[in-house]
């Protein structure tokens, strides 16, 4: 299995692109991609898919993302 985050167009579309940290950063309420890819099959029956989201430290507060006016 392989999974493609499109960093660099979900990073585009949240505004994350400038963000000094490379990672990929999400907005909250926002859409983003993901293709996830599988090396066979899937088989709704008998394969289980699991998606976990994790939020991780608050960046901002740590100075790392830079200040923008809009």
């Amino acid at each position: 299995m392989t999974v493609k985050l499109h960093k660099k167009e979900n990073r585009e579309a949240h505004k994350t692109d400038d963000y000094k940290i490379q990672e990929l950063i999400l907005r909250r309420r926002q859409a983003f991609d993901v293709t996830v890819t599988f090396n066979r099959d899937f088989n709704q029956e008998d394969d289980i898919l699991v998606v976990q989201f994790v939020t991780g430290v608050v960046y901002s507060l740590l100075g790392l993302l830079p200040y923008r006016r809009n």
